[in-house]
């Protein structure tokens, strides 16, 4: 029953594994008696992949308003949207937590249960991003792409940590995913109440409305916008969590030169994001359609990312080479070789069979994620005897 993603040997493996998790952050001991209490009004009938699916399918909503009505991300949603925003980013959080409680609940703790839950994770961060890309009103411009890499950088170095460490760590000190999550959604409610230009404004014309005084001279920093304060205190922890990651391998028994090594897959994503917002016809792609551009990169990110998670799941090695990251390099040379063409005939026709060039990765990507997640699901499911959204009714096995 040897799959393309998983080895018999990791298939045998599966079947022995037990989650490690880290500790509990501040808010996560502050809200615990809420999930249980959230937990045992859910159905017995319920699967715990289903509740994690539905905590999913509240972000996949904010993705669907971003699109609809602030497609260039430039913060000019309607007050209500923020609101939901919230409300859904609420209810995912708290769907998050309950899908294990769930699961002991029920007696359908499985390793599929953290490859399904983890793997909603990896596609749900981004999907956070762009609703905080949303309310900063950023569009398609750096600090978006600064807020996807906060995002993205360090949910793969927590599961790059755990395949090394064997421990799932999302926190530094009591500051951890739950205290972010919550911040997202103060973000969204201010949006609701406030607008989403209140965030344009400068700390200076923040300190004259409400006060009405002139702001004296702060270096400069009366005159920084709040959202760009914003990102970079927002991406604080975040940054002290990656290195804190990174250092946890370092301490640990393992060969470290190799361990930063299978990081390359996760560098490569990341490059190529940069490459296409600052290169053309990546750019103007971009640009234009910033949703979809943010949600594709997404699914790269998950599925680097899933892929760590199996190989710890099921005791095997991460792969460096895979199919989705081999045409990144080709990729960012014709765009590098693309922008330094002086010639503007060529350079237009170039700059025409690029985007096709880059339209078809896209779509690549997005094949090659769902083969991936169908594949692993259909394997996992028939090896344990299991269903992935329903529970199986033991006394018909």
């Amino acid at each position: 029953m040897e799959t393309h993603y998983i080895s018999r040997q990791g298939l045998d493996a599966l079947r022995n594994y037990k989650y490690k998790g880290g500790e509990y952050s501040f808010l996560d001991l502050q809200m615990n008696g809420f999930w249980l209490w959230c937990a045992e009004l859910l159905p017995m009938s319920m699967a715990p992949n289903l509740v994690t699916l539905v905590g999913t399918g509240h972000l996949l909503l904010v993705v669907m308003l971003a699109q609809i009505f602030d497609p260039q991300l430039l913060g000019e949603s309607p007050w209500w949207v923020y609101a939901i925003n919230a409300w859904c980013l609420f209810v995912y959080q708290t769907m998050d937590a309950v899908d294990g409680k769930q699961a002991r609940r029920t007696g359908t703790s499985s390793p599929l249960g953290q490859l399904f839950d983890h793997g909603c994770d990896s596609m749900g961060t981004t999907f956070i991003a762009v609703s905080l890309v949303s309310v900063l009103g950023f569009g398609a411009s750096t600090n978006a792409i600064i807020i996807i890499a906060t995002v993205q950088i360090p949910f793969y170095l927590c599961q790059w940590e755990e395949n090394h460490v064997h421990v799932l760590r999302a926190q530094v000190g009591n500051f951890g995913v739950t205290e972010g999550q919550f911040l997202s959604m103060g973000l969204n409610l201010s949006a609701a109440v406030f607008g989403s230009v209140f965030w344009q404004q400068t700390v200076a014309e923040l300190v004259n409305t409400v006060s009405g005084l002139d702001l004296p001279g702060l270096g400069g920093l009366e005159d920084a916008e709040l959202r760009t304060i914003a990102v970079y205190v927002g991406g604080f922890f975040p940054f002290l969590l990656a290195m804190s990651n990174v250092i946890a391998v370092f301490k640990s028994n393992v060969n470290f030169a190799r361990a930063l090594i299978l990081t390359i897959p996760l560098w490569l994503q990341q490059g190529i994001q940069v490459a296409l917002h600052v290169l053309s016809p990546g750019k103007e792609l971009f640009e234009t359609h910033p949703v979809p551009f943010i949600v594709i990169m997404g699914m790269l990110h998950s599925h680097l990312s899933n892929r760590i998670i199996v190989a710890s799941v099921c005791h095997i090695e991460i792969p460096l080479l895979q199919k989705i990251i081999m045409p990144i390099p080709f990729i960012i040379g014709l765009l590098v070789h693309e922008n330094s063409h002086t010639n503007a005939a060529s350079k237009m026709a170039d700059k025409n069979t690029l985007a096709t060039v880059l339209i078809v990765y896209g779509a690549f990507v997005v094949f090659q994620y769902f083969h991936f997640v169908l594949s692993v699901i259909n394997s996992i499911c028939l090896l344990l005897d299991i269903n992935c959204l329903t529970i199986k009714d033991k006394k018909k096995t």
